[in-house]
């Protein structure tokens, strides 16, 4: 039986890649679940290992890829490419092992009606708090900042409007937002849990705010 394949979306800066990050790193269920390594052109970030965190290839490279069909889904922000493989969505691939696939809110909606799959929109707490963490973090320029601020808003106005997303999660503590990602996880591929539980967390997680 082929495993899930959960997507984790987030306004840029919001948290959804340490999140997963530090998820992976406490799993303990007995169920499988791995982290679907993308591809980009841009360049490695200060900590960023080739084969964990993304597969850094050339322009070229990306372009005859995306040609090739290789790509489920595929993009252009601030200047660089990102894609995610097609194969992930290969019975084959996710035969008894879920995966977890971090992508943007548009690559969200390329997939939303895929058997198997589970869509997962993280908030940051408010835009004012978004850009305090990208200033923080240091890895973008000013200009850069402001681009994905206007996207970030983009977004959130979409998914309020659009609801794509079937569960809405607010990163408003880091470790709270991990727990209740993990138990959603869990409740989704365990057929082992009770279902007042599964019923808790998934009534929970339903539940969206806006964000200013």
């Amino acid at each position: 039986m082929a495993g899930k394949l959960f997507i984790i979306s987030a306004p840029s800066g919001t948290g959804k890649t340490s999140l997963v990050n530090a998820l992976l790193r406490g799993w303990r269920n007995e169920h499988q679940l791995h982290k679907v390594v993308t591809y980009t052109t841009r360049a490695p970030r200060k900590g960023e290992t080739e084969g964990r965190d993304y597969y850094f290839i050339s322009y070229d490279d990306f372009e005859k890829k995306q040609k090739e069909g290789f790509f489920l889904e595929s993009g252009l922000f601030c200047g660089n490419s990102y894609g995610s493989p097609a194969y992930v969505l290969d019975p084959a691939y996710r035969n008894e092992k879920s995966h977890l696939l971090v992508i943007d809110h548009a690559g969200g909606l390329k997939v939303k009606d895929t058997s198997g799959v589970v869509l997962i929109w993280i908030m940051p707490p408010s835009l004012q708090e978004l850009k305090a963490r990208l200033e923080k973090r240091g890895k973008d320029s000013a200009g850069s900042i402001e681009q994905r601020i206007k996207k970030a808003q983009e977004e959130l106005e979409c998914e309020e409007r659009e609801n794509i997303y079937t569960y809405h999660l607010v990163n408003d503590h880091f470790q709270r937002a991990e727990t209740e990602l993990k138990e959603l996880i869990e409740a989704s591929i365990d057929d082992g849990q009770s279902a007042t539980n599964k019923e808790v967390s998934i009534n929970f997680l339903r539940k969206s705010r806006p964000v200013r």
